[in-house]
């Protein structure tokens, strides 16, 4: 269980918060209080990833592999946790990298996790985008759950496609796709995609 009452006033992470990226302290407080208090999430979480019996089918979810997670400045503490939990309840490995503005904040909040987890289990990668960047193109990294500007979303979608369908999402490398689509002949998304 994630819920510690008080944590926020007897933690370093609100005022960390307050000094890498100028929220407001009540703010910082109400951030952390908020980030060790995911009791329901973790509920709702629990839930969605049940097997789903459908008439004669059983739906099951399956692990991807790797998982990178470029978080936000704004929300540097809340946001990893939204975007980690998932992906480690899905039983996925996670490689972090907080937004360089807040990099000490997101150091704090991964390494609080993954001194329970086993070893590997959760990553930090700290720089700027270029880290980032490196992260989307490996091809060890099999999926990508990022908050950010419309400008990084852009470019994360040109390495990869993401459909979302309920509460499953799809995600695939580019080159895959192309492969896909040439023998599907959709030449129409093709030339979405890559236009000549």
């Amino acid at each position: 269980m994630l819920f510690i009452p008080h944590f926020a006033f007897c933690h370093p992470l609100p005022e960390m918060i307050t000094k890498e990226m100028g929220k407001p302290l009540s703010e910082a407080i109400e951030e952390v209080e908020g980030t060790v208090d995911k009791e329901e999430f973790l509920g709702l979480l629990e839930k969605a990833l049940e097997p789903k019996k459908h008439d004669k089918c059983l739906v099951t979810r399956e692990a991807l592999g790797v998982v990178a997670i470029l978080s936000p400045w704004n929300f540097p503490a809340d946001e990893i946790l939204f975007l980690m939990l998932p992906s480690l309840g899905s039983g996925n490995v996670c490689i972090v990298k907080p937004s360089e503005v807040a990099p000490e904040c997101g150091a704090i909040v991964v390494n609080a996790i993954a001194s329970v987890l086993p070893k590997g289990v959760l990553q930090l990668a700290q720089g700027d985008g270029a880290v980032g960047s490196a992260l989307v193109a490996h091809a060890d990294i099999n999926m990508i759950c990022m908050t950010g500007s419309s400008a990084t979303g852009e470019s994360v979608s040109c390495v990869y496609w993401v459909v979302l369908v309920g509460y499953k999402i799809y995600s695939k490398r580019i080159d895959n796709i192309y492969h896909s689509m040439l023998r599907l002949q959709a030449k129409r998304f093709y030339n979405l995609l890559l236009p000549t």
